[in-house]
């Protein structure tokens, strides 16, 4: 599986492909090993939906192995300031059988650059 990827753009730091856990197909997940921690997850089991008709993004690729989540935060987190900042969790719906957090309009880098941690799965 391809690495995640971590990137700055401005004053928003972007933690994308987390992997949180794996699970074998039809099993519980399984907490993530250390040196499985980032992974490439564009590719989720789903059929498209109505937003991605209407959104335009075309054809989504699939693969079962998607238990990830992204991060976005102020770089300014990263110091040892002891400013506590906000932190907003996004779960997106779909009932099991579409979309995914990986979408690019859920992305969360216009909440971060206003001082919150966005996490979405």
């Amino acid at each position: 599986m391809p690495d995640a990827h971590a990137a700055a753009h401005g004053n928003v730091a972007a933690h994308r492909n987390i992997v949180y856990a794996t699970a074998e197909r039809f099993g519980p997940p399984v907490r993530v090993t250390s040196e499985r921690v980032v992974a490439s997850a564009v590719q989720c089991p789903q059929v498209p939906g109505l937003l991605e008709q209407a959104m335009g993004t075309g054809s989504v690729t699939m693969n079962e192995d998607c238990l990830t989540l992204n991060v976005f935060a102020p770089t300014s987190a990263a110091s040892n300031a002891p400013t506590a900042l906000p932190v907003l969790v996004w779960i997106h719906g779909g009932a099991f059988t579409n979309g995914t957090a990986n979408a690019s309009w859920y992305d969360g880098s216009n909440l971060a650059a206003r001082g919150c941690v966005v996490v979405t799965v």
